[in-house]
């Protein structure tokens, strides 16, 4: 489509993307509803996106379906989350387009976003180096296959121990539209040119912004967003962003930012000062 187009930083503003024809050809082809959730008795629309307190929002999603007897989120397991009742939501794309329609007009749509580079080192963090590492071996191995230095048999057969320099490297190397939802832009994910949010929230808000979500839909009384301490989360962030991407040639720093530039312009986010610093130097 135009993998070119989006990695050259080409676009200045999300209006010039937004009616260019790369966007045209993006909306043509992917699947642009599947992100998106519904819910028919608080009349609102929600995009689900992973790394982006997706697990919390599913809890509170649950919560309002009525298909959990608690008012509580995180009563809910992560495990249940993702195993017990991960068909349970609805969303919008098993719907016939009529009716996705009529839903985009009328229901209140909000989302949540996050820096792109923090949700890129979450990502590494969550799929390889944490329990969930042994289910991305396959994707492990390709990755150390191609950008270790003559990796041993050992490793590559394990697929584990994947460094963030060798993640980064498969990231810029490949399309943009052969990513994995987990580091796909969210630009692309949430189709931002089509559909006009009501409501942009950012995880490093969530909190805030999450009440004001739940404060309009009148649901604050039903349930509430569960956020851990703020200044903790900030400070966490900022050291473990500069601990990683300390560890990656700056060329591919440098590489990393147009490609996710859309989601810096569509919704207005800036880089974080300790990356912007390291481009600076």
């Amino acid at each position: 489509m135009c993998d070119t187009e989006i990695k050259s930083k080409l676009y200045q503003t999300s209006r010039e993307y937004c009616q260019s024809p790369c966007a045209t050809n993006t909306l043509k082809n992917i699947k642009k509803y599947n992100n998106l959730v519904y819910n028919d008795k608080y009349k609102f629309i929600f995009c689900l996106l992973p790394k982006v307190g997706s697990s919390n929002w599913r809890r509170i999603m649950l919560v309002l379906s009525d298909k959990v007897n608690t008012s509580d989120p995180l009563s809910l397991s992560i495990k249940s989350v993702y195993a017990k009742y991960l068909g349970s939501l609805p969303y919008l794309a098993s719907l016939p387009q009529e009716e996705i329609s009529y839903r985009l007009k009328h229901y209140y749509k909000f989302i949540f976003v996050r820096d792109p580079l923090e949700r890129l080192l979450s990502t590494y963090q969550n799929k390889f180096c944490g329990k969930n590492r042994f289910a991305w071996r396959k994707v492990g191995t390709r990755i150390i296959r191609a950008y270790r230095s003559e990796p041993t048999e050992a490793a590559v057969a394990s697929g584990l121990g994947v460094r963030f320099s060798e993640f980064v490297a498969y990231v810029v190397d490949s399309s943009v539209y052969s990513y994995d939802i987990h580091w796909q832009l969210i630009s692309i994910l949430s189709s931002p040119c089509e559909i006009k949010y009501d409501f942009v929230g950012h995880l490093n808000n969530s909190g805030a912004d999450a009440k004001k979500v739940l404060d309009h839909l009148g649901l604050s009384h039903l349930v509430q967003y569960p956020e851990r301490d703020y200044n903790y989360k900030y400070a966490n962030t900022t050291s473990k962003l500069k601990e990683y991407y300390n560890k990656i040639p700056l060329s591919h720093l440098v590489k990393l930012v147009p490609i996710y530039n859309l989601d810096y312009l569509m919704f207005n986010l800036t880089i974080p000062p300790i990356l912007q610093n390291m481009l600076n130097k």
